[in-house]
Formats: C-alpha cells, sequence, structure tokens
C-alpha cells in the first residue's frame, strides 16, 4: 500500500507503527490486521472517511492475500465503515459479501487467528446495525437476539454490550416490556465492567423507559437506578 494512502487514516500512533511493522517485514496479512483496527478506531472517532479508506485498502490485501475468513472479515469492515459514513447501499453490498465468505470459511485452516472472533454472530450483529441504519429497526430484532443467543460465556463485556443494543433497539421499536428485561439482564452482567459505549446505552434505555408511564418501565428504572444507571433527565435521540 503506498504510504500516501496510510496518511489518510489520521495521527492514531500505536495503528501507524503496528501497520509500518507489518510492512516492513512484509507480513501482508499483519497489515490487513492493522488496516483493519484502523478502520474500526476511524469509526469510533467519528472519521467514517478515514474508515472507509483503511477498509478497503485492506480488501485490496484481502482479495490477494487472504482467504475466506480474513475476506469476510473485511467485508464486516467495510460495511460498519460505509454506515458510519452514510453510504447505505454500499454497506448492504459489503455485507452481503461478508456472509458470502462467511458461508464459504468453514474449512479455511490457513485463517490467522485474530479471525478466529468473526462467526455468524458478527455477521447477524453487522445485519442489524444495517436494519437500525435504514430505520427498520423491527427487522433488526430478530437478528440482534440472535447474535445474543450464540455469544459464548467467556465473552461477558460483548454479551452486556449486545443485550445493551437489543434493549435500545426494541425500544425504539416500541417493544417496552422486552427492552426492559434486556436492558436489566445487560445491567446484571455488566457489573465490574468498564465500558462508556455500554453505559451510554444502559442510560439511554433508562431515559427512554422514564418517559413512559407503565409499571414495567417504572420498575426497570428503579432496578436500573440500583445498578448504577441512572436515567438522563433530557430526552435521548
Amino acid at each position: 500500500m503506498p504510504n500516501g494512502v496510510r496518511h489518510q487514516f489520521g495521527d492514531d500512533r500505536l495503528g501507524d507503527e503496528a501497520l509500518t511493522s507489518a510492512r516492513l517485514v512484509g507480513d501482508r496479512l499483519l497489515e490487513v490486521r492493522s488496516l483493519d483496527s484502523l478502520s474500526l478506531l476511524a469509526v469510533e472517532r467519528k472519521r467514517p472517511w478515514e474508515a472507509v479508506a483503511a477498509a478497503n485498502a485492506a480488501w485490496d490485501l484481502a482479495e490477494a492475500y487472504g482467504g475466506p475468513k480474513v475476506r469476510a472479515v473485511v467485508s464486516l469492515r467495510q460495511a460498519r465503515a460505509q454506515l458510519a459514513a452514510g453510504d447505505q447501499s454500499a454497506a448492504r453490498r459489503a455485507l452481503s459479501q461478508a456472509m458470502a465468505w462467511h458461508d464459504r470459511s468453514d474449512n479455511d485452516g490457513d485463517a490467522p487467528p485474530w479471525t478466529a472472533f468473526a462467526g455468524q454472530v458478527e455477521v447477524d450483529y453487522a445485519t442489524a446495525a444495517w436494519h437500525v441504519e435504514t430505520g427498520q429497526p423491527a427487522c433488526a430484532i430478530p437478528f440482534l437476539r440472535s447474535a445474543v443467543r450464540q455469544l459464548s460465556p467467556t465473552y461477558s463485556r460483548n454479551a452486556a454490550l449486545y443485550r445493551a443494543r437489543l434493549a435500545e433497539v426494541l425500544m425504539k421499536a416500541g417493544e417496552v416490556e422486552e427492552a426492559c428485561s434486556e436492558a436489566v439482564a445487560s445491567a446484571e452482567a455488566a457489573q465490574g465492567i468498564t465500558s462508556a459505549r455500554l453505559g451510554d446505552r444502559l442510560h439511554a434505555v433508562a431515559s427512554w423507559a422514564a418517559m413512559i408511564d407503565t409499571a414495567a418501565s417504572r420498575d426497570c428504572v428503579e432496578q436500573l437506578r440500583v445498578l448504577g444507571v441512572a436515567a438522563k433527565k433530557r430526552r435521548v435521540t
């Protein structure tokens, strides 16, 4: 990958160093991993076009040097980056590509260890994200439920995050009682876990619940308060 392209990815020192090291040793798959990480960081830092550039550069390498598992991972990153950039059509194409490569990855014996996380859970979660971003929260719910069900108990942080996301989307879809149940379950699982994203999601659900005058929502707000999640006073959008 040309140096000029690398400089589009901002000033993240660790990510840049990892990418440089991968290029120096000539490890193309490590370079893919570094670009993959840079894309995620760019999304988190609200730099969507950097995320797209990094994911696309990773794809160029994955297409040349990676097997089905690597290509599935990079396609998922492309989908996430394109969603962040507001290109829903491109995100859908990348998501379809990720599904196709995932279906072919079962016998990929050469897949590097860092691709081990990428399975049906991630495909389902990415599909749910696409539905939410396209204004179809009800369509996202089955995929989020599936992702939550499939998560191994060893992934406790992800389980709490995914359940909180499911609670958010259920609330958006008007499924208040189930949203409250999932939020409380997430907050219980989150005890001892530090995550700003998780906290934001649970606070959002608590805030929505506080504006709904039902027994279930009032009980939810109280249970979340006891678990350390207070409702915000302003409406969360």
